[in-house]
């Protein structure tokens, strides 16, 4: 595992057992995400602001090129029209909302890659 540096409750932390203890608890999606397959993970709120038909788009086209997953893990007022996108764009087998993740750490033990936006 990388080393994290962990931001709890607005607090920033680089330390090691508590990055470690929230990395290690228990993943519960295994049966929604493949996680032998690489996997995009975007956290934050579903927002206007955050450009997420930008990231879909951009998304698609790493799809031509590349076996991945879209993990979205957020809520907001826009997540109806997002999921909405996804269809409309033929992404929904590919992208997976599992809206609000109190402890968004766990997924790094996985092999994935984060996108900020």
């Amino acid at each position: 595992m990388a080393e994290l540096i962990c931001c709890i409750s607005g607090t920033k932390t680089t330390q090691p057992t508590i990055c470690k203890k929230l990395a290690e608890e228990k993943f519960l999606e295994p049966r929604i995400i493949n996680l032998k397959t690489p996997f995009i993970i975007s956290v934050g709120r579903l927002v206007k602001c955050k450009n997420y038909p930008y990231l879909f788009r951009a998304f698609g086209q790493v799809l031509k090129k590349a076996s991945v997953h879209l993990v979205i893990l957020g809520k907001g007022p826009e997540e109806n029209k997002l999921k909405k996108m996804v269809g409309d764009l033929f992404l929904s087998s590919h992208v997976t909302f599992l809206g609000f993740q109190k402890n968004p750490y766990k997924y790094h033990r996985y092999r994935f890659y984060p996108v900020i936006s």
